[in-house]
């Protein structure tokens, strides 16, 4: 299953999602749309070769779940081509 289709399958789960009444009001659980040239800036900025990477940014331009379970995020492009390494993890640990 490619990306595109895990990601037409996450927006009809976020859907049926958005109809259930979990006793609390809900953030807002989004997939961007892709930004168009998205491959060719992951090429100018020598991320290209990472597994992956091309396909998602082709079919989406980040996710924002904060309800699904402890929250979902994956920054839209160009916050990953402005990585701050002072300001942002580099490695996520698992654990406590």
């Amino acid at each position: 299953m490619s990306i595109t289709q895990k990601l037409r399958r996450l927006t009809a789960i976020l859907d049926e999602l958005a109809g259930i009444d979990l006793g609390y009001p809900m953030g807002e659980n989004t997939i961007s749309p892709p930004k168009s040239g998205a491959v060719a800036l992951l090429a100018e900025a020598g991320l290209s070769a990472i597994s992956g990477l091309n396909e998602l940014y082709s079919a989406c331009d980040g996710i924002s779940m904060p309800d699904i379970h402890n929250g979902y995020f994956i920054k839209p492009l160009q916050r990953v081509l402005e990585y701050d390494p002072a300001s942002e993890p580099r490695t996520i640990l698992l654990g406590s």
